[in-house]
């Protein structure tokens, strides 16, 4: 009882922080395909959006992320390139002395 009860309360303690880190994956996964919208404000939130999201988790938590601007930037569609380009421009920008 006394180890079932322990068990229990660890699961939910530990619940909490895997269902965030599934949260975080998700948006990493799900955020970069605004950056090819064709609404302008709204391409430029999504990079803003990366860009400060890749400050903390760029490149040991979100090592793909460089493939996927490489990807936009090369795709030839300008949507995409220009949404790239702003998060690399807002990266740089954000990371002084580093």
């Amino acid at each position: 009882m006394k180890n079932g009860l322990f068990c229990s309360i660890r699961m939910q303690a530990i619940n909490p922080r895997l269902r965030f880190l599934q949260a975080k994956s998700s948006i990493r996964t799900l955020l970069p395909l605004g950056l090819k919208e064709s609404i302008s404000k709204v391409r430029s939130s999504v990079a803003y959006a990366v860009s400060a999201i890749a400050h903390w988790d760029w490149p040991e938590a979100w090592p793909e992320l460089f493939q996927i601007l490489m990807e936009a930037l090369t795709s030839g569609n300008s949507d995409a390139v220009h949404g790239a380009m702003r998060v690399l421009t807002g990266e740089s920008t954000q990371r002084p002395g580093t």
